[in-house]
């Protein structure tokens, strides 16, 4: 969704059950494959795309609770 509220793209995810693999489809027929790992108190997503290396790292946020 954009800042007024309208939607700009969309798409499907499925995350493996017998292995930390997230996989994401978006609306124009792409796919991006994420391995998943958990390393101390982050969330680390791994993708592999044309020979280069992207991580995203998410820490968990205690002032929400979670």
């Amino acid at each position: 969704f954009d800042v007024d509220g309208k939607r700009t793209e969309s798409g499907i995810w499925h995350f493996d059950a017998h292995q930390p693999v997230l996989t994401i489809y978006d609306g124009k027929d792409e796919k991006f494959v994420w391995q998943i790992e958990f390393i101390d108190e982050q969330m680390v997503w791994t993708s592999e795309l044309v020979g280069e290396v992207l991580k995203l790292t998410f820490e968990k946020d205690t002032k929400i609770g979670n």
